[in-house]
């Protein structure tokens, strides 16, 4: 209510609602006001101000949480709950030894670089999939095994992009356009791009998208690409798509990407239906996804125990008779999704319908042991 006696409310509106599901616990504290500076913030440094930071820390003064907690250092954050799974040991966020409750948005490198070195001895490949960073904070990934990053633009529209990212660090169209740059500067050897589509005119994103790609094979020539064209599904918060971009669409845009740049890779992700992804395989499809999961916890079910539901930000307990403490037999869990997975073969079918086909499934195409010869 203060807030909105110093900003619109729309502006208002918008900081709120998205920054609900960035708030853990039931407390009240100054961490809302950190999540509310973080979503204003429009250049990734929250250090020099917000363009509503006086009016955001003005208004929460008067509740007394104006009083921003420090980001923890590597020693807070190397505190955080260990878990041991076989050979692997892997610190995670939670309630740490001193007590501390430890957020990955003030630790992500350190939580992502241990996650990564404790994957890489098993895992051949290790590619990620968040939010922008600076060359300086990719380098310790690189340097831990990680091989690729892949970082969609979403939508190539900047009109379309404002209106869909009013607020925080991922409004700012070219940081985010020029994120695979900086993860080919910093020595990924993977890059991955694509623009989502059902957000603006398909035919429109999808020559940005073979620019965008043409432009990274000349300039990031070191590293691989792949592009990718997911199609919006389902999704938690019941978003609808804004443009239609049907089957024969998608065949098209495969079709001239493959001609336009022989040499790019292309994905094609469970978002799709299973009869539609094997007819698109003899198009030049160089990567498929299998077995994928969009829940937290879907692969292995963990926190079954503490499944829990947000109302207006704060956490609510599930009754003890409620359906999602039992998950049906063929998941792990019963926590939502992020969106609708389509194609839900396990990945041993998928690969017996690629050779089936007459193509070769390759699960391994590189090992870190070629650079050292």
């Amino acid at each position: 209510w203060d807030t909105m006696q110093l900003l619109p409310v729309d502006v208002v509106a918008n900081l709120w609602v998205n920054s609900m599901p960035m708030h853990t616990g039931e407390n009240i504290d100054p961490t809302i006001t950190m999540d509310w500076l973080v979503l204003d913030d429009d250049n990734g440094d929250i250090d020099d101000g917000t363009p509503n930071s006086a009016e955001i820390l003005q208004a929460f003064a008067l509740h007394n949480m104006d009083q921003i907690p420090e980001p923890l250092d590597n020693d807070d954050c190397e505190t955080a709950r260990a878990i041991t799974w076989g050979e692997w040991d892997v610190n995670t966020m939670g309630a740490g030894s001193s007590g501390v409750y430890v957020d990955e948005s003030q630790c992500s490198g350190t939580y992502m670089t241990e996650c990564v070195a404790a994957l890489r001895e098993t895992v051949p490949s290790i590619s990620l999939e968040v939010g922008p960073m600076e060359t300086e904070e990719y380098m310790p990934l690189v340097q831990a095994g990680s091989e690729g990053l892949v970082v969609y633009q979403e939508t190539y529209h900047r009109e379309v992009y404002a209106d869909m990212h009013t607020s925080g660090p991922k409004r700012n169209f070219n940081w985010r356009l020029e994120t695979p740059e900086r993860a080919h500067e910093a020595g990924f050897r993977r890059l991955g791009i694509g623009a989502l589509y059902g957000l603006s005119d398909w035919r429109r994103e999808t020559i940005c998208l073979a620019a965008h790609a043409q432009y990274l094979l000349r300039h990031c020539w070191k590293s691989q690409l792949t592009v990718s064209l997911p199609r919006l599904r389902p999704c938690a918060g019941e978003f609808e798509p804004l443009t239609n971009f049907d089957d024969r669409a998608l065949v098209q845009a495969i079709c001239a990407l493959r001609l336009f740049l022989p040499d790019l890779g292309i994905v094609l992700s469970t978002r799709e239906p299973a009869a539609l992804r094997d007819r698109l395989i003899p198009l030049g499809i160089t990567s498929m996804s299998a077995g994928s999961h969009t829940e937290p916890g879907g692969y292995t079910g963990a926190g079954n125990e503490n499944l829990h539901y947000t109302e207006r930000g704060n956490i609510r307990e599930l009754a003890g008779n409620a359906s999602e403490w039992t998950p049906p037999a063929d998941r792990s869990t019963n926590a939502t999704g992020q969106f609708d997975i389509a194609d839900e073969r396990p990945p041993e079918t998928v690969a017996e319908t690629i050779s089936r086909l007459g193509y070769e499934p390759v699960w391994k195409d590189w090992d870190a042991a070629i650079l050292a010869n």
